[in-house]
């Protein structure tokens, strides 16, 4: 399913489609604390924290604003399918697509990707 959306979205710009894991129920994990309690689901990590999200679709990237005939391509094009983490679970836009909320976010609040 995820395939077919990210075909059909191409995000503009630096801009990048993610889903939190929290809203997939094949990335969800069993969180536990270093005493061994099972959180649930509900319990989300603070804001500050690198939330971990999976990129869905990514814009091709933008020109140079101090050259306009520079292109800076996005480093998260063609890593679709890829775990990420991104800044703050506050970050980007809510998109709903097919009754799950993905996340629009900017290229800068992916923080990393992972290969």
């Amino acid at each position: 399913m995820e395939n077919a959306v990210a075909e059909s979205i191409r995000p503009h710009a630096e801009n990048v489609l993610v889903l939190f894991d929290h809203h997939d129920p094949k990335l969800r994990k069993e969180r536990r604390t270093p005493g061994g309690i099972l959180l649930p689901d509900d319990v989300e990590p603070t804001p500050v924290d690198a939330i971990p999200a999976v990129i869905v679709a990514a814009g091709p990237g933008r020109y140079a604003p101090w050259n306009p005939s520079v292109f800076l391509p996005s480093e998260c094009a063609g890593k679709e399918g890829k775990r990420c983490w991104v800044d703050n679970k506050h970050s980007g836009q809510p998109v709903p697509i097919n009754g799950v909320e993905h996340r629009m976010v900017r290229e800068q609040d992916v923080l990393m990707v992972d290969e």
